[in-house]
């Protein structure tokens, strides 16, 4: 088995290198409900508001993640997994773990969010993850 690297693309390379991830995204913008956009993540990456991360195995592409750094009213500040997929995560999960980690610390972060579907909660416990929220939704509709 070959070693899989996890890298942070610069702002200034995400048009070149958008392409490899989006793939990857994809599944991911697709569950957001309507909170995420492929456009709206590329200008967020390239406006260096967002963190695109590529994990690679064999010099191919074999994962994409999206890191984005939130700090709320109260002072607290998280690092955000917003979107992640990939094929082999067995193979990279636990260094995109500690990449996010390195992340967290380097910017002075004190959480990490992981947000995704359910799958993610049970993929990520190994790595000392629990579930924080359960977020449930209706949509608004004008009863007449």
């Amino acid at each position: 088995m070959n070693e899989c690297f996890v890298t942070a693309v610069p702002a200034k390379l995400v048009p070149f290198l958008w392409n490899k991830a989006i793939g990857f995204l994809a599944p991911a913008i697709e569950k957001s409900n309507g909170e995420a956009t492929a456009e709206n993540i590329y200008k967020s990456c390239c406006a260096d508001d967002s963190l695109l991360v590529l994990i690679s195995k064999d010099e191919a592409v074999i994962g994409a993640a999206i890191l984005s750094i939130y700090t709320y009213e109260t002072g607290k500040k998280v690092l955000s997994i917003c979107q992640l997929g990939g094929t082999d995560m067995k193979d990279w999960l636990d260094k995109a773990c500690e990449f996010a980690m390195k992340t967290a610390i380097s910017t002075g972060c004190e959480e990490i969010y992981a947000i995704g579907r359910e799958g993610w909660e049970r993929a990520l416990a190994d790595q000392g993850y629990s579930k924080l929220h359960t977020i449930v939704s209706i949509k608004v509709e004008k009863k007449i």
